[in-house]
């Protein structure tokens, strides 16, 4: 350039196109050329985010993207010291309540380990069934006998077709399955 005081327009998106800055304007745009330095903020999820992290999780991110996505969308709140004093007060009551379901799936596999359930059904010739027991046959007992369990829970993966006895897994809880005793009997 021939003349070095011609004025130069630059804008915030030349910054973020990389382009050179002259020194005197870097001060007006809040450029560091030495090291590049991002405003965060700490937030708690209440949601879960894919590729951030799940509900109830501290994070640290960009002013940005917490002020103007996830705080406005419900994602998050702002951290502050009594948002995590009340996060760490909802934590102590789920961890409670995890630890009674617990214990009161444990007493149900206790008594389904002594449990023995009785199913008549219509028999061929051959011994086979006219049509199977499923988990909602089993459940349906269970129900009757005063033990209410989803049949979901009950771990069968193929229909009983046959007369005899079965030892079939209920999964009550992600650590704890208990072994029931199924028998069919013709009717």
């Amino acid at each position: 350039m021939p003349n070095d005081k011609v004025k130069q327009k630059i804008t915030r998106s030349d910054i973020y196109l990389g382009q050179d800055i002259p020194p005197g304007l870097a001060n007006i745009f809040n450029v560091n050329r030495e090291k590049e330095v991002m405003i965060t903020m700490k937030i708690i999820l209440q949601k879960d985010v894919s590729n951030l992290g799940e509900r109830g999780e501290v994070k640290e991110v960009a002013n940005g993207y917490a002020r103007n996505y996830l705080i406005p969308k419900g994602f998050a709140i702002e951290a502050t010291p009594n948002a995590l004093r009340d996060l760490e007060n909802q934590q102590k009551v789920l961890e409670r309540k995890e630890k009674e379901e617990y214990e009161k799936m444990k007493a149900l596999a206790e008594k389904l380990d002594q449990k023995e359930i009785t199913l008549q059904a219509k028999v061929g010739s051959g011994g086979k069934l006219f049509g199977s027991i499923t988990s909602k046959d089993i459940a349906g007992a269970l129900e009757g006998e005063g033990i209410k369990i989803d049949r979901r829970k009950i771990d069968l993966p193929d229909p009983i077709r046959g007369l005899g006895t079965f030892n079939i897994q209920v999964k009550l809880h992600p650590e704890l399955s208990a072994e029931l005793k199924v028998t069919v009997q013709e009717e």
